[in-house]
């Protein structure tokens, strides 16, 4: 142990103690650095220049020691994460940052005052601090850290940090995670209902899209011909009983059918798939792909919509009613005693909105018709939004039920049904429910089979394969006798 060149931590001996800083001295009784540098050296070189000086003459006394230090000495500050000596701290880290930005962006916005985001929660106007959706979700998500500021035993003490302070008013509002709720719900309502309706529609209409295909329609009638051909001998006609089905999701598997013929030439032989298209192309000649691709554009819009999602969004929707009216039946009196707050320090002129139908008092509304208050706002809101849930709720309704019989329509017992076995495919059932997201994964699978399948078959029919069809079959070889 201790030995010279041994490896390994602890096996040399310790290392010789660090050698004190030179030349440093005593510290300046003036915080600044000088702004000039003289090193040892260069004092030696130059030591002649201070032979002729008496610094005897020149001295400071104690008097003027002391003036120097008040005038330029700086004391040093510990910096602690924001936080200056002796401030009360409330908000947690991540509570701070969130209303720290939302306050810095307001004011360089609009120069946004406390008690102007104030009078916005009391009068449920967003306009006044201009409020955005998202605004309003920060806000609801940080609600609590205001809770506890305004029962934190520091909220009266001077030494309460700036941001804080500001926001003690905030946090003084009455059912502040209500009324935000219900700004939220007033900003964002229509355009939930509208992508509801929307996504209603387009699965309504790429239900239609399925029936009335020309090109899906040709496509499955040469597929069960030579289905039914192959597999079970059956010529079909117009006159022929009902044909054998097949399952539309099995046209995926019509590309992984390949020829016999063509197996050891360089190319890859055709599919079945291939087979069946120029077939298709042969009968109607003046149908393109680009036609093919616009009878299913609604399809690409509703592969990725699930009926039991917009359910979900109308159940979010009736969970705001359902809140609105707790509110108005528990709590009316928070949302009566509105003005007394306001008419405090909020001058009219400069905190009313254009678009706002609050004014600070009542004696200062205007005469043009007696505008809505809190409690007219909230039974206006959830009026109007019961009547879009009745009509949301019908058009989802409309959209299942063609979902399910667009299934039916296939051949498909949805996973979901409810109806009786031996009632007819084509009779509708009011009882009939789908599988959640078994529309939406019919539309996926047939567009992924358009978009790669039918699509790269079609290009490969202009391409590699444009006169394989016209090509006659290679003569087998004679084996040698022996």
């Amino acid at each position: 142990k201790g030995a010279k060149g041994a490896k390994g931590k602890g096996k040399g001996p310790p290392p010789p103690p660090r050698a004190p800083p030179k030349g440093k001295g005593k510290e300046a009784p003036v915080g600044k650095r000088p702004s000039f540098r003289v090193s040892l050296s260069g004092l030696k070189h130059h030591a002649a220049a201070f032979h002729d000086l008496s610094f005897t003459d020149v001295k400071l006394k104690e008097e003027e020691w002391t003036q120097l230090h008040s005038l330029f000495h700086k004391e040093e500050v510990k910096k602690a994460r924001g936080r200056r000596i002796g401030e009360t701290i409330v908000f947690s880290g991540q509570d701070f940052q969130a209303w720290g930005i939302f306050m810095k962006k307001k004011e360089m916005q609009m120069d946004l005052q406390p008690f102007q985001l104030e009078r916005a929660l009391l009068t449920l106007t967003p306009s006044i601090g201009q409020l955005s959706p998202e605004d309003l979700e920060m806000m609801l998500n940080h609600t609590e850290a205001l809770k506890l500021l305004l029962e934190s035993e520091h909220k009266d003490k001077p030494d309460l940090r700036e941001l804080e302070s500001k926001l003690l008013r905030v946090a003084a509002v009455p059912r502040l995670p209500a009324r935000l709720r219900v700004m939220l719900t007033m900003g964002t309502w229509r355009d939930t209902a509208a992508l509801v309706s929307q996504n209603a529609v387009y699965i309504r209409r790429a239900c239609e899209e399925f029936r009335k295909s020309d090109a899906l329609r040709h496509l499955m009638a040469l597929t069960a011909i030579i289905y039914n051909r192959v597999m079970w001998g059956e010529e079909l006609d117009d006159s022929s009983g009902m044909a054998k089905c097949f399952d539309i999701k099995s046209l995926s598997q019509l590309k992984a059918t390949k020829a016999t013929q063509g197996r050891d030439t360089a190319h890859p032989p055709m599919s079945m798939l291939h087979f069946i298209m120029s077939l298709m192309r042969k009968q109607c000649p003046e149908r393109t792909l680009n036609q093919v691709e616009s009878e299913f554009k609604h399809v690409e819009l509703a592969k990725n919509v699930d009926v039991g999602e917009l359910t979900t969004i109308l159940q979010k929707l009736q969970s705001a009613v359902n809140m609105i009216h707790h509110e108005m039946a528990n709590h009316h009196e928070d949302y009566v005693h509105v003005f007394p707050p306001l008419a405090q320090n909020a001058p009219c002129a400069s905190a009313s909105s254009s678009d706002s139908d609050e004014t600070c008092s009542p004696e200062r509304r205007p005469s043009g018709g007696m505008p809505k208050s809190c409690l007219g706002k909230m039974t206006l809101l959830k009026q109007q939004l019961e009547e879009q849930l009745e009509k949301s709720r019908q058009e989802i309704l409309e959209a299942e039920t063609d979902g399910i019989e667009l299934l039916k329509y296939f051949g498909h017992q949805a996973r979901g049904s409810k109806g009786s076995s031996g009632s007819s495919p084509a009779s509708p059932s009011s009882k009939d429910e789908a599988a959640p997201g078994e529309v939406k994964d019919f539309f996926k699978n047939f567009s992924e089979f358009l978009r790669k399948d039918f699509k790269t078959s079609w290009q490969d029919l202009d391409g590699k394969f444009k006169h394989a069809l016209g090509r006659t079959p290679r003569t087998p070889r004679t084996p040698r006798s022996s």
